[in-house]
């Protein structure tokens, strides 16, 4: 589980079952089943649980780590300040620094 991230929460009763799986999924270990669930909330408009999984992502692999900046900064475009407290772009928007 993410030492450092606050819970993942929201007002949609749907959303909110999907959470408590991702919660559950990750919870248990079972790591890909908990960031498809997350993937979902966030395609549902959940925004925390987009960070949520960038944050999981960021240190799988390159590409993980590229999709995590890609999440935390569409995040950070809908407004969310956790996104934004996360990732600065740098110079010319090429690159990104993950703050943990």
């Amino acid at each position: 589980m993410m030492d450092d991230f606050e819970i993942v929460t929201s007002d949609d009763p749907a959303v909110s079952r999907i959470l408590t799986e991702a919660r559950t999924a990750e919870d248990a270990g079972r790591t890909d089943d908990a960031i498809a669930m997350y993937r979902k909330a966030g395609d549902a408009g959940c925004t925390d649980a987009t960070v949520h999984l960038a944050m999981m992502l960021m240190d799988s692999s390159d590409n993980g780590r590229k999709e995590a900046v890609a999440l935390l900064r569409k995040a950070c475009e809908a407004g969310n300040a956790s996104a934004a407290r996360r990732v600065t772009p740098q110079l010319r928007g090429t690159s990104a620094t993950v703050m943990r």
